[in-house]
């Protein structure tokens, strides 16, 4: 599955991953390293999240942290429409919320924020 901004006209994912259960809410990207990261946690990661990837999941409030994360990334929160609400960017070992309501996340590596804005429409094909 991939990400396109339909506003833009442009792709933000090629290869997106779903997360649904509990423990992979939970641990996100943790078991991941970038691509290019050099972190001394990355010694404990066997999974690399690469700059054309991006991780969703279906939660409609809460935090996100990126606690025991080596990399920042950028997190975008989408209504019911698939409408941007909200875009942080996160640096390893934070905590962000969404500034307004939302259905799911998009958790992007930090390459992409230029690619999107609060109000730009996203679409999965």
């Amino acid at each position: 599955m991939e990400i396109w901004n339909k506003s833009k006209k442009v792709r933000v994912a090629k290869d997106v991953i779903v997360r649904r259960s509990f423990l992979e809410l939970v641990t996100g990207l943790i078991p991941y390293k970038a691509e290019k990261s050099k972190s001394f946690l990355d010694i404990f990661k066997f999974k690399v999240f690469k700059e054309d990837q991006a991780m969703l999941f279906f939660v409609r409030d809460g935090s996100v942290h990126s606690l025991f994360m080596s990399f920042p990334i950028v997190v975008v929160f989408l209504d019911k429409q698939l409408k941007v609400v909200d875009v942080k960017k996160l640096k390893p070992f934070s905590i962000v919320r969404a500034s307004r309501e939302f259905d799911c996340f998009i958790e992007l590596h930090e390459s992409k924020e230029k690619l999107i804005e609060v109000g730009d429409l996203l679409i999965f094909k």
